[in-house]
């Protein structure tokens, strides 16, 4: 069976390229996230977090639909921009559900955290480097995501 024109072993191979730390990551975190704020909001069910955390919840929702779509750009083409719009906006997912886990005060600040990495991942080409070969050390590249 063919998907997309590739063979079967192809295709679990573009799963785990250079593309699938991140979004293994993603995988992972967003849903660990996403329960975390469900247990956090049990007491207050009479309003939703659109209500509560307006900013953040649509931060959430145009980065996720950002990253769908880029990621599935990556997996179409080898360009490195749709690369980059998926890790940037599915570390934005990540940093909302994160500032809505946190108290009010500093749950704003993690943006801000987050957009000091972005900076210094994005001008410092040695550090996203290290990031790199410290992932493919501990096992990254070599990890089929899908049984064989």
């Amino acid at each position: 069976m063919e998907v997309l024109g590739r063979a079967p072993c192809q295709s679990v191979q573009n799963f785990s390229s250079a593309s699938a730390p991140y979004h293994t990551l993603f995988v992972f975190l967003i849903p660990l996230l996403v329960g975390v704020i469900e247990i956090n909001n049990v007491q207050d069910k009479n309003k939703s977090l659109i209500e509560t955390h307006l900013m953040s919840m649509c931060l959430f929702l145009v980065a996720l639909l950002i990253y769908a779509f880029a990621y599935f750009a990556v997996m179409k083409s080898e360009l490195q921009i749709f690369n980059a719009i998926a890790v940037i906006s599915g570390s934005l997912c990540s940093v909302s559900l994160v500032s809505i886990t946190l108290p009010h005060p500093y749950g704003h600040f993690s943006f801000i955290i987050w957009v000091f990495v972005l900076l210094l991942v994005a001008y410092n080409k040695r550090l996203d480097k290290k990031i790199w070969q410290f992932w493919n050390r501990f096992g990254g590249s070599n990890q089929q995501l899908l049984p064989m």
